[in-house]
C-alpha cells in the first residue's frame, strides 16, 4: 500500500497535477470561437504525445474517489461544485515528457458558456488560432499561469504547457476522419493499439499508466544514474478500503 500523497503523486509526478486542477474549475465557463462546430470525438490517447516516458489513464467514474479526494486536496472547489464536475467527466488521459510538459485530455460532457468574463483579455488570458485549409480552432493561454487551454466540442478539454501539439493531432483525426487524404500534420501519430488497448480496457476499470524507458525519466527526475535494463513499466492503481491508500500493482 502506498500512502495517497505521497509517494504515489511523486513517482507518477502527479505533482503536476496542479495544472490540470486549476483548468478542471473552468469546466463550467468553457468555450468556442464563436459557436461550437460539429467535429468528429478523438479519443483522448490519440491527442497526447504518444512518445512521452508516462502515460497515464484514468476513467473518472469507476474512480471518483481519487479524482474527488484530488480536488479536494489541492483546490478550493466547493465540495457540490467538485461533484458537478466529476459528474461530468468521464476519462481523463496524462502525458508527461523529459522536458518538463505536461498535457492533459479530459472527455466528457460539458455545457458551453460565454468566455469573455472568465478568461479575458483583462484577466491575462490571450486568444490565439491556428488555421489550415479546412479547419480553424482557437485557444487561451496565459503566461502567468503558464499553461494553455484548447477546447474544440463540448465533449473535449486538453489543458498543457504547449496546446499546438495536441491541436495538430486534433486536426488530423478530424481529416482522417473525413477521408480528406492531406493530413498536414503526418508526424501526429497514434498510440500504439496494445499500449492503447492496455491502458483503456482495464477489466474493473482501474487507473493504467505505461512507461516507456522509464529509468530515463527516473534519471531526469532525480538526478541520478539507472542502468537497470528496464524497457517499460506498466502497472495500475487500485483504491483500496482506506480513502487515503491506494495499491499499486507494477508490470515489468
Amino acid at each position: 500500500m502506498i500512502k495517497f500523497g505521497e509517494q504515489l503523486l511523486l513517482k507518477l509526478r502527479f505533482n503536476k497535477v496542479v495544472i490540470f486542477l486549476y483548468a478542471i474549475t473552468t469546466l463550467f465557463l468553457l468555450f468556442s470561437c464563436k459557436s461550437v462546430p460539429s467535429y468528429n470525438y478523438v479519443e483522448p490517447l490519440y491527442l497526447v504525445d504518444s512518445d512521452a516516458p508516462i502515460l497515464v489513464y484514468v476513467p473518472v467514474q469507476s474512480n471518483v474517489r481519487f479524482v474527488e479526494h484530488v480536488l479536494s486536496n489541492f483546490t478550493d472547489i466547493s465540495k457540490n461544485d467538485i461533484n458537478r464536475i466529476v459528474s461530468r467527466t468521464d476519462n481523463i488521459a496524462i502525458s508527461s515528457n523529459l522536458r518538463g510538459n505536461v498535457e492533459f485530455i479530459i472527455q466528457g460532457s460539458y455545457p458551453v458558456f460565454a468566455l469573455k468574463s472568465a478568461l479575458s483579455k483583462k484577466n491575462g488570458w490571450f486568444l490565439s488560432n491556428i488555421e489550415d485549409s479546412t479547419f480553424s480552432l482557437c485557444y487561451y493561454s496565459n503566461p502567468d499561469l503558464k499553461f494553455q487551454l484548447f477546447s474544440p466540442d463540448t465533449s473535449t478539454i486538453a489543458v498543457s504547457n504547449d496546446v499546438i501539439p495536441i491541436i495538430k493531432k486534433y486536426i488530423n483525426e478530424q481529416k482522417l476522419y473525413f477521408d480528406e487524404g492531406d493530413c498536414q500534420f503526418l508526424d501526429s501519430k497514434r498510440i500504439d493499439p496494445k499500449i492503447f488497448d492496455y491502458l483503456t480496457k482495464a477489466p474493473n476499470g482501474e487507473i493504467k499508466f505505461y512507461a516507456q524507458k522509464p529509468l530515463d525519466f527516473l534519471s531526469k527526475f532525480l538526478g541520478k544514474t539507472f542502468n537497470l535494463g528496464i524497457n517499460s513499466l506498466c502497472g495500475s492503481l487500485v483504491q483500496s478500503k482506506d480513502e487515503d491508500l491506494f495499491a499499486l500493482t507494477l508490470e515489468i
